[in-house]
């Protein structure tokens, strides 16, 4: 008669633990990141709903952190202007111009689902710094 020895149970069992135990923490940091996600794409699409509002109002400090999230390699050549549309900043632009080109004018539903699938990494990224401009923009917020 085969059986399962007492060692071989408990190699499997610490293995089954083992892997318990990763997953819990994988599902941990998920949590973490689907969090940080939730509150740094609210934040974000606030700030660009007011970003006029809130440069006008704020010192050339935080002007310029403003600016270093919505744009990049700004240069002034010839008397032109030029710029490079950081995201996601640049994907809530090109999602308005579809918008404003299509019959549904709600573009906030399918903004979200482009944030989620091409934007995660970069707004989870920014939260620390996010949280940082957050608190300089306390008497606006």
């Amino acid at each position: 008669m085969w059986g399962i020895t007492q060692p071989f149970h408990d190699e499997i069992a610490n293995e089954l633990e083992g892997r318990e135990q990763e997953l819990n923490d994988k599902l941990k940091m998920l949590t973490s990141y689907n969090k940080s996600f939730q509150v740094t794409a609210s934040y974000l699409l606030d700030l660009a709903q007011r970003a006029e509002q809130l440069f006008k109002e704020s010192d050339e400090a935080l002007q310029n952190k403003l600016l270093e999230y919505v744009l990049s390699n700004i240069e002034l050549k010839n008397k032109k202007f030029s710029y490079i549309l950081n995201d996601p900043f640049k994907t809530i632009v090109e999602a308005k111009k579809k918008a404003l080109t299509s019959q549904n004018p709600n573009i906030w539903c399918p903004l979200l689902i482009v944030f989620r699938m091409e934007c995660y990494k970069t707004i989870v990224s920014l939260f620390k710094e996010i949280e940082l401009t957050r608190d300089m923009l306390g008497e606006y917020f």
